[in-house]
């Protein structure tokens, strides 16, 4: 799909908010500044197209968690973060994984890099590449990746939707980050693009939208966006 379908699904979107879902319309944030967008992942992740092309639009949601709870777009209670969120977050991942593999000293390692093909068993210092049997350092945990940009997070219960930037099969893809899962970091959507489609069709028709197992129907509460599980 083109980031001209995207823009078309984002344009039905804020028309059905703003004529149905007030609170959650106004909540909207004006585009991000180009700036702001280009620091995502600066150096290390090429920022993918779906990305880009909803934050030219909206540089996420001003979230509240009043009786309204204005900005939590998408089922499960996820307000889209805003572009500097979504570089910090990144670059806390970046902290993390760091602080996984090498507890021990954790200045003798400045960066890490992902070869092609392979999940976090090769590290380097953007310079040497080492494996991790060379320095006997430990896989980081399945919920953090220095590829994933978080997208969406939910106050209620604390997890993200991250959009995947690994290259391979999932490239693009959206996860959703629940350490007590069974999958912690499951493909909930295949694109950011299948996400706001689906997101925006079960709006329109009032019909359920299934997320990983769980089935959502869309109810407007205050003039905000109220998911009901009903699965």
């Amino acid at each position: 799909m083109t980031d001209d379908h995207l823009t078309r699904v984002l344009e039905r979107l804020d028309a059905w908010l703003e004529e149905n879902a007030p609170t959650d319309y106004a909540a909207l944030n004006p585009p991000a500044a180009q700036g702001d967008i280009s620091k995502i992942g600066e150096y290390l992740i090429d920022l993918h197209p779906d990305v880009v092309t909803w934050l030219k639009r909206h540089d996420g949601a001003a979230a509240t968690t009043g009786p309204s709870r204005a900005g939590f777009l998408l089922p499960g209670g996820y307000a889209p973060n805003a572009a500097k969120e979504m570089d910090a977050g990144q670059r806390d991942m970046e902290r993390k994984v760091a602080w996984s593999l090498d507890e021990e000293d954790d200045g003798e390692i400045h960066w890490f890099t992902v070869e092609d093909g392979h999940e976090l068993d090769i590290v380097g210092d953007g310079t040497t590449v080492y494996s991790t049997e060379d320095l006997g350092l430990v896989p980081a945990p399945t919920t953090c990746h220095i590829r994933w940009v978080p997208f969406a997070s939910s106050t209620e219960s604390g997890h993200d939707l991250i959009v995947d930037h690994r290259r391979g099969a999932t490239y693009g893809a959206v996860r959703r980050i629940e350490p007590d899962a069974v999958d912690p970091s499951a493909v909930v959507w295949p694109s950011v693009t299948a996400m706001f489609t689906s997101l925006v069709e079960a709006l329109e028709t009032a019909r359920p939208v299934t997320v990983g197992t769980v089935v959502y129907v869309p109810r407007v509460l205050d003039g905000a966006l109220d998911w009901e599980i009903v699965r």
